[in-house]
C-alpha cells in the first residue's frame, strides 16, 4: 500500500540518521514500532475527515486496515452515527499503535521521528482535500498550527465563532494558507497548501464525556451547514 510504504520510508530516514545502534538507544521505541501501522483505507476525496492522535494498541500482533465505515466500538460508533450522512474517512496524525498516550508515545517516540511520520500525513490530508476536518482530541490541535511557538504542520488559522451550544461543543477554525516560519516541517517544500478555505473543527474525545456533552447528528448537520453559508 502506498500510505504505508510512505510511513515505512520515514521511518527509514530517522533510523538512518540515527545511526545502527538506535535499536539499543530506543529499546521501548523499537516494541512500538514491530507493531506495524494501522489506518483507514479507501478514505474520500474532497469529504469530512474525521482525525485523531493514534491507533491504540489491542495487543494484536498484525492489525488489519479497513474502512472507516467497518469500525466498530466505544471509540467508532458515535462518530459512524454522527457522520452517516455525509462522505467521510479517518487518518491519525500518526499511525503507530500505542495505547498510553502521554506514558508511551509522548515518552518513547522521539521529536524528529513525529516530525518525519507527520510529514506523510500531512501530505495525505493535502492529497484528500477535506472540505472540514474534524480533530477529536483537543490537546494535540498544536500539532495544526495553533501554538505559534511550535507551528508543527504549520496552518495559518483563523478562528471562527460558532453559534450557540455548537460553540460549547468544539472550537472551529479556517485554513487561510502556510504560515511564514521556517519552523514548520515542511517549511523546505510546501509553500502552498490545498486546504486553503478548508475548516477545522476541534473538540474532546467523544469516548470521555457524557451523553449530553458530546457531538449529535443534529449538530454535525448544524455545522456543515453553517460552514457552507455563503
Amino acid at each position: 500500500m502506498r500510505l504505508e510504504e510512505e510511513y515505512n520510508a520515514a521511518i527509514d530516514r530517522w533510523k538512518n540518521n540515527q545511526g545502527e545502534s538506535w535499536g539499543k538507544e530506543y529499546p521501548e521505541l523499537a516494541k512500538i514500532l514491530r507493531r506495524g501501522f494501522w489506518f483507514c483505507l479507501d478514505n474520500p476525496i474532497c469529504g469530512i475527515l474525521l482525525l485523531g492522535v493514534n491507533p491504540s494498541f489491542n495487543g494484536e500482533e498484525k492489525a488489519m486496515p479497513i474502512p472507516f465505515q467497518k469500525c466498530s466500538g466505544r471509540y467508532w460508533n458515535p462518530w459512524k452515527s454522527n457522520l452517516a450522512s455525509y462522505d467521510a474517512g479517518y487518518i491519525d496524525l500518526f499511525p503507530l499503535r500505542v495505547t498510553k498516550q502521554k506514558h508511551e508515545f509522548e515518552k518513547y517516540v522521539p521529536l524528529e521521528l513525529k516530525a518525519e511520520i507527520l510529514r506523510v500525513t500531512q501530505r495525505e490530508l493535502e492529497r484528500l482535500q477535506p472540505h472540514l476536518i474534524i480533530h477529536a482530541n483537543k490537546s494535540s490541535a498544536f500539532y495544526f498550527g495553533t501554538n505559534p511557538d511550535a507551528p508543527w504542520m504549520g496552518y495559518d488559522l483563523e478562528r471562527v465563532e460558532l453559534p450557540g451550544r455548537l460553540g460549547e461543543k468544539g472550537t472551529l477554525y479556517r485554513i487561510n494558507g502556510l504560515l511564514n516560519d521556517d519552523r514548520r516541517i515542511n517549511y523546505g517544500d510546501d509553500g502552498k497548501t490545498k486546504l486553503e478555505g478548508t475548516h477545522l473543527f476541534v473538540c474532546s474525545m467523544q469516548s470521555r464525556l457524557k451523553s449530553e456533552e458530546r457531538i449529535h447528528p443534529d449538530e454535525i448537520n448544524q455545522l456543515y451547514e453553517y460552514i457552507n453559508i455563503k
